[in-house]
């Protein structure tokens, strides 16, 4: 999945990884925040499995679709 919120930051799930990726758009190389553990399932708050979106509030508050 993939989500700009509207200070421009870009948001990508890879589910292959089952991390969550917040890039800034001054920097699209290395991302500014990473949430989930590489390549570890679960449940919890360091893990996804397979997460799918990202919904992103103003306050800064997101919230993943997962599994």
């Amino acid at each position: 999945g993939l989500t700009i919120d509207h200070e421009g930051n870009y948001w990508l799930t890879d589910i292959g990884m089952h991390q969550v990726l917040m890039f800034k758009p001054t920097d699209l190389t290395r991302p500014a925040l990473t949430v989930g553990k590489a390549f570890e399932f679960g449940a919890g708050p360091n893990h996804f499995c397979r997460p799918a979106d990202v919904a992103v509030m103003k306050s800064g508050d997101f919230f993943v679709a997962d599994g």
